[in-house]
């Protein structure tokens, strides 16, 4: 992994681009980068990506941070946009326990596919969602909260959700399986807004 990328991109509607991305940190269990990318029609951005692994710990933290002073493909006055995105994933307790959290904070809806490059991958609204499960030989049950942060996302909130999975089971002495899904949450769909 070459720790210095530049980038050329010319045609489109919104003029040449060019890129630098370029290590900022790295340790046993960080991986950090920062970019900076300026379009001639639109302006400039820049950007923060950071990856934690720690193996032994089964922990897991990815996150991108883009800030830009431009354009968007529907708007041609310059203003700040960003995009906030983070997701941490951890199992414990031999793997019976596991976390997960997510958020993607946007300033506007077209802000991720403004600033999607191979080297961010992430391209799409991801939801923000927090879950904690157990795992067992014979069910599963979990937690999960789902929020919508992005006014101009319609979402289903689950405020929260518990989710228990039964089985498989033998029924009785026979070879039949039985299984059984259970789940009960208060659920709020809410609409975006278009002002």
């Amino acid at each position: 992994d070459a720790p210095l990328h530049l980038k050329f991109h010319w045609g489109g509607g919104q003029g040449p681009r060019i890129g630098l991305r370029n290590k900022l940190y790295t340790d046993e269990h960080w991986k950090t980068f920062y970019r900076v990318d300026y379009r001639t029609q639109r302006g400039i951005s820049g950007g923060v990506e950071g990856t934690y692994e720690n193996k032994e710990a089964k922990r897991t933290f990815n996150t991108k941070n883009t800030l830009a002073y431009d354009t968007s493909l529907l708007d041609d006055e310059k203003r700040a946009r960003f995009e906030m995105f983070g997701l941490y994933e951890e199992k414990f307790d031999d793997d019976h326990y596991a976390l997960r959290v997510q958020y993607d904070r946007l300033s506007d809806a077209e802000v991720v596919t403004d600033y999607y490059d191979k080297s961010f991958n992430v391209l799409s609204t991801k939801r923000t969602e927090a879950s904690i499960s157990r795992l067992e030989d014979n069910w599963k049950a979990s937690l999960i909260s789902r929020l919508r942060i992005n006014n101009f996302e319609t979402t289903l909130q689950q405020l929260p959700t518990l989710y228990l999975i039964l089985g498989p089971q033998n029924i009785g002495s026979t070879n039949f399986l039985m299984t059984n899904d259970f789940s009960i949450g208060y659920l709020d769909y809410v609409f975006a807004d278009n002002s």
